[in-house]
């Protein structure tokens, strides 16, 4: 079943919808408030990257708006978590490069979460911004990529040279947010700073690892691990 809302967007529903499908024509009704006509396209999908939803927008300035719209969404709705989105422009761009440019966005969230004290949103992206050079520099090596966060994490480590504390560091902070989200854990000053320090280490290693995609935007993460 495909949906047209007033703005020309198509949602585009299979016949027998679930509750994702549902939530998927509330965020299209959201992202069209949000977005206007930037929005082309928006569907379910079973992404192997984890995504749910594809976005398909019309031009890459709105990569990051159509992110944050995904995750102020979410937030109303009581749903952090939930929603898992794929951004596309309307021409194809290669899978590295989509989970570069979205870390790239992420790292500016991020960044903006924590400043503003929101460290339980920080904790969230860390991981989100983390696992997607992961995905790339394992799908660089294997031509594949894994759903799992742990398999994933277990697939990195025996493809790269890494640092004792490196691997360490990311299911540290995995764990933590695992707990956040799954088991309403309360979060101390030492466990945010430690969370802190193991991102900024990893990204910076996963940085340097990337084929052939080391991106400049990655680098702002050092306006969030200074003296780190």
């Amino acid at each position: 079943m495909s949906v047209s809302l007033s703005m020309a967007v198509q949602v585009i529903v299979p016949g027998e919808p679930t509750e994702l499908d549902m939530l998927v024509l509330e965020l299209s009704a959201f992202l069209v408030r949000r977005l206007r006509n930037k929005v082309i396209r928006v569907e379910r999908v079973s992404g192997w990257d984890s995504s749910n939803v594809r976005i398909v927008i019309e031009d890459l300035d709105s990569l990051r708006e159509a992110l944050d719209a995904v995750g102020e969404f979410e937030g109303e709705s009581g749903i952090l978590g939930t929603i898992g989105p794929e951004v596309v422009l309307v021409r194809r761009i290669s899978y590295s490069g989509r989970c570069v440019r979205r870390a790239c966005v992420l790292i500016g969230k991020v960044i903006g979460d924590y400043s503003l004290g929101h460290i339980y949103k920080a904790m969230v992206v860390f991981w989100e911004v983390v696992k997607l050079p992961l995905r790339t520099i394992v799908y660089a090596e294997k031509k594949t990529t894994y759903e799992k966060p742990r398999k994933l994490i277990n697939k990195y480590v025996k493809t790269a040279k890494l640092p004792k504390g490196v691997p360490v560091g990311i299911d540290t902070f995995y764990e933590l947010r695992s707990k956040v989200i799954h088991r309403a854990l309360i979060l101390t000053r030492k466990n945010v700073e430690d969370a802190r320090k193991s991102f900024c280490d990893a990204v910076r290693e996963l940085t340097r690892e990337l084929p052939g995609e080391r991106i400049a935007e990655l680098e702002r993460i050092e306006e969030l691990c200074q003296g780190i």
